[in-house]
C-alpha cells in the first residue's frame, strides 16, 4: 500500500499480500525488460506516493529477496535490509533504483517488433533496427 496521509503525514502501510499479489498479475514479466515493466508500474500508481518498502516488497516477490538487495546496493544504497528505510518516499530513490532494474533487465529485442520497412541502402543494421524500435 502505498504512503497515505493520515493527519497531515505521510504514513507507511505496508502492502496486503493479496494487494501486492493483485499489482503483480498487471504487470509484465521482468525478464522481457525492465523498462515495460517499470512503465506499467508507474502506470498502474499514477496519483499515489510509493514507499521504498513498497517498492522493496515488490521487488522480493517479482526477482527475490537476494536479487532485490543486490539491485538497490547497486544504485549505491546501502541498508536496504533494514526495515527503518520502509517508510521513505520512493521518489528519492527512482531513478537510481529504476537505472539499476533497467541494466539487470534489459529490453528483449524481438523480430515480432519490427515492421515490414525497407532497409536504406545508405543505413547502417543497427540504425534500421533502432528507427523501427522507436517508430
Amino acid at each position: 500500500m502505498p504512503l497515505l496521509n493520515k493527519g497531515g503525514r505521510p504514513q507507511y502501510i505496508p502492502w496486503g499480500s493479496q494487494d501486492l499479489q493483485n499489482l503483480i498479475t498487471t504487470l509484465p514479466d521482468i525478464q522481457e525488460g525492465a523498462a515495460i515493466w517499470i512503465r506499467k508500474l508507474e502506470e498502474e500508481m499514477t496519483g499515489k506516493t510509493m514507499a521504498l518498502g513498497d517498492v522493496k516488497a515488490l521487488l522480493t516477490k517479482v526477482v527475490g529477496k537476494e536479487q532485490m538487495l543486490d539491485l538497490i546496493e547497486s544504485a549505491g544504497y546501502r541498508g536496504a535490509d533494514k526495515s527503518t528505510v520502509d517508510g521513505r518516499i520512493f521518489d528519492q530513490y527512482r531513478q537510481k533504483i529504476w537505472d539499476s532494474l533497467r541494466k539487470a533487465y534489459p529490453t528483449r529485442l524481438s523480430t515480432a517488433m519490427l515492421k515490414g520497412v525497407a532497409m536504406k541502402e545508405e543505413e547502417s543494421a543497427a540504425a534500421f533496427v533502432e528507427n523501427q524500435l522507436r517508430n
